[in-house]
């Protein structure tokens, strides 16, 4: 797990330190990080707690960081409002900065251990990690709910997934759990979010990269996967593991191909119906300002003043 390692260094944490917090080894996080050992369900939702983010997230499943209903940005909320503070107030007693607070609060940035440790700190909410909300795993129950709402039966799940009706039956009974890859595969089968198979929220609504749409825009364009794949600057076989959803795109792979049809990122995402195509002629702007400005976009917000400083420090060179 990559991104494992990756939030680990981003809140400053050794792997002892982490481990401690999880309750685990040390050399056992170390195996996660490097993909040698898979954690279980229940260490999944330990891991996405502590860390604020969706499962999906963790599983690669989604580059975009989205908070889970029941995690800690929720609490604090919720404390906020009963103690009828402001933003301003929670800066001054924390110490934390406002717009900090604000991006975090709005979702627009993900949250640092630090700060949210600051902020609960002088918000009086106790931090110790056994006492952050349970979610409990359901993934059975989930799944047999899923499968009845959509009339299909044991049979059609498991030849859809690859596997057979009694390993979807042993999955529906609790007596095996399914692993990353059937979680993802599942997931993606019901167009759900992996939290929703794991009870960490009741909001069944995906929001991953649309696989479907992307197949129908380049269908729509009479291209093969080896064409478009040319186009974008991809291998085949990296722009069939996006349109077999294997693989998400990154941000920036993201843009070229929302660029290329002429579409929304959100679109490509399944925010929206709506193609939102770019009004080149209308805006005045030429095709490279737009695509700048599409690019633009699709940066974190917290990393858009470093963008823009790496353009200010290429402008000069260029004089």
């Amino acid at each position: 797990m990559q991104v494992l390692k990756e939030l680990r260094k981003e809140n400053n944490l050794s792997l002892k330190e982490l481990g401690i917090i999880l309750g685990i080894a040390e050399s056992t996080v170390s195996l996660y990080e490097n993909e040698k050992r898979e954690p279980d369900n229940k260490m999944l939702l330990k891991i996405a707690n502590y860390f604020n983010v969706s499962v999906d997230y963790l599983l690669g499943r989604t580059t975009m960081y989205r908070e889970c209903a029941s995690t800690t940005i929720e609490r604090l909320k919720q404390t906020k409002k009963d103690l009828n503070l402001t933003y301003k107030d929670i800066s001054a007693l924390s110490g934390v900065p406002l717009r900090t607070i604000e991006d975090m609060f709005a979702g627009r940035t993900k949250p640092r251990i630090n700060t949210v440790e600051a902020i609960e700190k002088a918000l009086g909410i106790d931090r110790t990690f056994n006492n952050e909300p349970k979610c409990k795993n359901v993934v059975n129950i989930k799944l047999r709910e899923l499968r009845k709402e959509q009339n299909k039966t044991l049979k059609e799940v498991a030849e859809a997934l690859g596997t057979s009706h009694q390993v979807i039956s042993r999955y529906e009974l609790e007596i095996t759990q399914p692993d990353f890859e059937t979680l993802i595969r599942i997931a993606n089968y019901f167009n759900v979010s992996v939290d929703y198979l794991l009870g960490r929220t009741e909001i069944k609504d995906s929001q991953c990269f649309n696989n479907k749409r992307l197949l129908e825009l380049r269908k729509s364009k009479n291209l093969t996967q080896s064409e478009l794949a040319q186009k974008l600057n991809l291998t085949q076989q990296a722009y069939a593991r996006y349109e077999n959803c294997q693989r998400e795109p990154d941000y920036k792979t993201l843009c070229s191909i929302a660029n290329f049809f002429n579409v929304s990122v959100d679109y490509l995402l399944g925010r929206t119906d709506e193609r939102q195509e770019r009004a080149i002629k209308e805006k005045g702007l030429s095709e490279n300002e737009q695509a700048l400005i599409e690019l633009f976009n699709c940066v974190p917000e917290d990393k858009q003043a470093l963008v823009l400083s790496m353009i200010q420090v290429a402008l000069k060179s260029l004089k």
